[in-house]
Parts: structure tokens; sequence; C-alpha cells
């Protein structure tokens, strides 16, 4: 079997599947079943673009670059070209892209603990908002700001609210 053979065997299973979860397609051909699925496809991207849901997927690929890598420039990619971040307990953040880049690069994600894990509780997702009710989680092992709390080395859980878009 060539190449192209195999590609297409392979794209008429993951298309047969996809429609089989659908509840349909049953009496289509090959051709007709890609077809079909590739429709269903298109019509559920724009549906989860309309919902929101494309904003809330950026936004999970925003947490993991900035909790889990901790790269600033990974995180900084999630964002608009025109940003703003306000991180209202501390009165800090940026507006755009240099200023949102500073704060992350050299003031935020440095500033966690390498156990640092976040627990979603609640998420609403709206046109063109996302807004995420986390746990942070982590090892108090430096100062993580002005409260004057002292250093402890114990677990630590903090509550976080992030706005995400509008």
């Amino acid at each position: 079997m060539g190449a192209d053979a195999r590609v297409t065997g392979e794209r008429v299973s993951k298309a047969r599947a996809l429609l089989e979860r659908c509840g349909a397609g049953h009496d289509l051909g090959d051709e007709q079943a890609v077809e079909r699925a590739d429709s269903i496809a298109a019509a559920a991207a724009e549906y989860a673009e309309a919902s929101g849901a494309g904003n809330a997927a950026v936004l999970d690929e925003h947490l993991r670059d900035e909790f889990e890598l901790r790269d600033a420039d990974a995180t900084m990619r999630t964002m608009s070209d025109d940003p703003y971040l306000h991180h209202v307990p501390m009165l800090t953040g940026g507006v755009g892209r240099d200023q949102v880049h500073r704060f992350y690069r050299d003031d935020w994600i440095p500033s966690w603990p390498p156990d640092v894990e976040t627990t979603s509780i609640s998420r609403t997702v709206g046109a063109d908002q996302v807004v995420d009710e986390l746990i942070v989680g982590f090892s108090f092992d430096r100062p993580l700001d002005p409260d004057g709390l002292p250093v402890t080395g114990a677990e630590q859980a903090r509550a976080l609210c992030e706005v995400t878009g509008g």
C-alpha cells in the first residue's frame, strides 16, 4: 500500500470514528464520509469560536505556559497584540506587549516556586471573555508579595481569579 493510500485510509478511519461519535454517516462511502466529517469538524470549530470555547483553549495554553513551562515568551504568544494585565492585589502588571512581557519575565513567573500547581474551581465562558477561579498551591519557600508573611517552607494555597478577553 502506497503512502497516499495509507494516509487516505487513516483519514477515512478518523472520519468514520467522528461520524460514529455523532451518530451519523453509517451508509456513506469513503469519500462522502470524509466530506461529511470535514463539514462537521468545520461547524464544530465555528461553534467553539462563537461560544467562547476558542478563548478557553487559549487560556488553558496560557496557564500551561505560565505555570508549568514557566516561559514568558510562550505565555506572550497566547495574548493579543496589545495586551494589558492588571494584577489587582499587587497593583502591578503592564500595558502593551513590552510591559506585560517584562512583568511575566522579570516579576511574575520567576516569583513562583518550582512546585506550583493550579486547580480549577470554576470557569465561566462567554462569547468574548473567560473567567477562571483557581487555587494555586505551592511550597512557601520565597517571598511572594509584600504581605509581610515570613517564609516558612510550608505548603500554601491561594485563590486566584483570572478574567481573560473582553
